[in-house]
């Protein structure tokens, strides 16, 4: 069963796709209910800011990411999942799915013992990337050995360990109207608070995140800060306000947007920003004496 990290990277990747794709999570297919990650079907060209991730779901694909290093148990099972998921898309129409979808398998560690089925460095792709034999349509991503550019931030992002953490240094330095940046500070915020209100039964790389994960909103914290004097005390910080909701929760209710417009107390902007940071809706409805669903 994948854990918490697995989760989170598969919601984070479909999010980031669904402008450019029909996207799905947790699509079953044959043999044996087997569960899907991310199955995608572009509806139009790549996004620029997807760097590579856009690329990868150019085609239809499976994208199947695991938060550690994939053994070759599972990496065999992809492979069940991707001729299943050909099988029942040619039953319903065989001319359109005459192609196997393309297999992307992403691992946070390089799998020596998934590498030995015979996936070679692929051409026309960054370091990290592998494939099988074209026929098979199969690739391999390896996370720890992407270059760290912006090109490769998404795909890090949904790592752990080394890897998460300098993915967090760099999405820090994103612009703040970033839309990836948005959905992956969101993702990373929501499993962080879900690991800190439910402390047992962790995976090492679970562990670490629950303690370090800590540092990445207090650091998004004060970078609000820091835009907010910039822009003017109220109104940068009601800014900021909103800021850190959506990256947490998505877009700000209005119930919520009225009750800051007559809050005038700068500090008082600034609790209810730590609390948009690290406390729950339910909490921040109280604290505002507001409704936010």
């Amino acid at each position: 069963m994948k854990n918490r990290f697995d989760r989170a990277a598969k919601d984070a990747l479909a999010e980031a796709l669904a402008p450019m794709a029909n996207v799905l999570t947790g699509v079953e297919t044959s043999p044996d209910a087997q569960s899907i990650d991310v199955w995608s079907v572009p509806t139009a060209a790549p996004l620029a800011d997807l760097g590579w991730l856009g690329q990868m779901a150019r085609d239809p694909c499976i994208i199947e990411p695991y938060s550690g290093t994939v053994r070759l148990d599972e990496v065999r099972d992809c492979l069940r999942k991707q001729l299943g998921r050909h099988h029942e898309l040619q039953n319903k129409d065989a001319e359109r799915w005459k192609m196997v979808p393309t297999l992307w398998i992403i691992s946070t560690g390089r799998p020596e013992g998934a590498l030995e089925l015979g996936f070679e460095p692929a051409r026309d792709w960054p370091r990290g990337f592998y494939r099988l034999a074209a026929p098979w349509r199969v690739f391999l991503v390896v996370r720890n050995e992407l270059p760290r550019e912006r090109a490769t931030l998404m795909l890090r992002a949904t790592g752990t360990g080394r890897v998460l953490r300098e993915a967090i240094k760099d999405l820090l330095q994103e612009h703040e109207d970033s839309r990836i940046r948005a959905i992956l500070m969101r993702h990373l915020a929501r499993l962080h608070l879900e690991l800190v209100n439910h402390p047992s039964g962790h995976t090492p790389e679970e562990e670490e995140f629950a303690m370090t994960g800590e540092e990445m909103l207090r650091e998004l914290e004060t970078k609000a800060h820091e835009k907010g004097r910039e822009e003017g005390r109220e109104e940068g910080a009601r800014r900021m306000v909103r800021l850190a909701f959506e990256q947490r929760f998505g877009s700000v209710p209005s119930s919520l947007d009225e009750a800051l417009g007559q809050i005038q107390d700068v500090g008082e902007l600034e609790r209810i920003m730590a609390a948009c940071l690290s406390k729950t809706k339910d909490e921040i409805a109280r604290i505002l004496g507001v409704g936010v669903h």
